[in-house]
């Protein structure tokens, strides 16, 4: 149980200190393969620490950070 929890130390501060959710590219299954955890074990201690899975958690930050964008510079494009 140590290690998943460490793992989910690393996802929080890949989320929230570095944003990788900015990167459209960076998915939550391929940041677990890139931090060697397991999606469905690290997806399950999230959703019980948060109500909210992994990849819930990245793409409403990732919508909300384009919605701030677009309102800012008036964008009316998908970006």
């Amino acid at each position: 149980m140590e290690k998943i929890r460490e793992k989910y130390r690393i996802f929080d501060e890949l989320i929230n200190k570095e944003e990788m959710f900015k990167d459209g590219t960076v998915s939550f299954p391929s940041l677990c393969r890139s931090m060697g955890a397991d999606p469905a074990e690290l997806d399950s201690l999230i959703k019980s620490e948060t109500g909210y899975g992994g990849q819930e958690i990245m793409t409403s930050l990732r919508d909300d950070w384009k919605g701030k964008i677009k309102a800012e510079y008036g964008l009316k494009d998908e970006i």
